[in-house]
């Protein structure tokens, strides 16, 4: 959140109203994070040669790098 759109919600906002729009901000921004990081995470060698075998883990590595 910008520094203009905080002031403009300080300017039409009581406190609760502001706090919820901040909650909401902060729990997207969470979102976007744990998404980033959990498809990082997946498309490690190591994570998917454990879930599909040694083949499937080369195979989707080399389809994801095209």
């Amino acid at each position: 959140m910008d520094d203009s759109e905080y002031y403009s919600l300080m300017n039409r906002s009581s406190a609760w109203a502001l706090q919820q729009e901040l909650k909401k901000k902060q729990q997207k921004d969470t979102k976007k994070v744990v998404q980033e990081n959990l498809k990082k995470e997946s498309m490690n060698y190591t994570n998917l040669e454990l879930r599909q075998g040694k083949a499937d883990a080369e195979m989707l590595l080399e389809k994801n790098k095209e």
